[in-house]
């Protein structure tokens, strides 16, 4: 898909912006735990979750097992009683009237192993879709993501990623030490969907009440992994909005650490390496683009589960005409040369590659 095909993509859907307080920005992500401040213009900045200064992307109150991103408290995969699943989001801002919401079922909207979740309570409240995933060897790690449309101004977020077992990390040896993970992603972006998703209004006159919806993002993730270095770095590429079949830009995961209980994390850039002639102009030297976060779990370090966030998909230029846009999304690894792993995708790394 060329530059013009993606501009004219883009014409018919409308961006939810992350600008807060002011009348031509007027859709905004807030966490509503914490209070604004002012700026030195005088306007209300927008509200930002709390940063743990270890790994700015997650929460206070986050543990070496658990961590929680922004807008939400946690989210896991349980069943009703006639056994059919449910996701369960606990913390997240005007979906639900008890501390716990669920979550129905949406088949149709699952992708590469994530399965799909939404509620709307009734016409007038506001829409929201979730997804979750567990990896392939164990499913000790998963990660799951719930992301509301906009209503009122404003849109809520967030994430978690949990591990269910002790961390037990490769041994780092020249054998071992060096692994590749790879598995997929999932993300919702917040750029205004298809209104068909929303339940139906009945008077005419409340017509300007109902929010939006939201658009789901989907791409590959490969991370190479050295436990000697206890160094992380890698890839989410091959990314799309499924929506409107619209190619994304790719990133570059930058290095990150790997601590004690087998968490890591660290920033993310435009990657030199683009699948779309017009991405090849971003910047690949601006930073703040994104930030990314996970877990290792499994035996013998057998899966990642993770989540990030990004805060631009056209660059400082806005290529193709986005302004504050934003997506949050989650991904589950495995480890090449596992049972669980993608056999293609890890036919080039060791433990399988072979030169002859």
């Amino acid at each position: 898909m060329d530059f013009r095909t993606i501009a004219a993509v883009l014409l018919g859907f409308s961006i939810l912006s992350a600008c807060g307080g002011q009348g031509d920005n007027p859709l905004g992500r807030e966490n509503p735990t914490e209070e604004p401040d002012d700026g030195e213009d005088g306007e209300e900045d927008p509200v930002v979750p709390v940063d743990d200064p270890e790994d700015p992307l997650v929460n206070e109150g986050s543990t070496d097992d658990f961590y929680s991103i922004e807008d939400v408290d946690k989210i896991t995969l349980d069943s009703d009683d006639d056994g059919n699943p449910i996701l369960v989001v606990e913390g997240l801002t005007l979906d639900g009237g008890g501390a716990e919401t669920v979550y129905v079922r949406r088949t149709d909207l699952d992708q590469s192993g994530f399965l799909a979740f939404a509620i709307q309570d009734d016409p007038l409240d506001r829409y929201v879709r979730g997804y979750i995933d567990a990896d392939n060897n164990g499913g000790t790690v998963t990660a799951g993501v719930a992301v509301s449309g906009a209503q009122f101004n404003r849109y809520f977020r967030g994430a978690t990623v949990t591990r269910t077992d002790d961390y037990d990390p490769p041994a780092a040896t020249d054998a071992t030490g060096l692994v590749t993970y790879t598995g997929n992603y999932v993300g919702v972006l917040n750029i205004e969907g298809t209104d068909s998703e929303l339940l139906p209004v009945i008077d005419a006159a409340d017509e300007i009440i109902p929010g939006t919806v939201v658009l789901t993002t989907t791409g590959k993730v490969f991370l190479n992994a050295d436990f000697a270095d206890l160094a992380i770095n890698g890839s989410v590429y091959d990314r799309e909005a499924v929506e409107i079949g619209l190619s994304l830009p790719s990133y570059a995961l930058i290095l990150g650490r790997i601590d004690d209980e087998g968490n890591f994390g660290g920033t993310m850039e435009f990657s030199n390496d683009q699948t779309v002639d017009a991405y090849e102009a971003l910047d690949q030297t601006e930073g703040g683009v994104g930030q990314y976060a996970g877990i290792i779990g499994g035996e013998d370090g057998a899966a990642i589960a993770g989540a990030l966030t990004i805060d631009s998909i056209d660059g400082g230029d806005d290529i193709l005409g986005f302004t504050n846009e934003e997506e949050i999304g989650v991904f589950t690894l495995e480890k090449c040369g596992t049972d669980g792993a993608n056999a293609a995708r890890c036919a080039e790394v060791n433990p399988d590659f072979s030169a002859d």
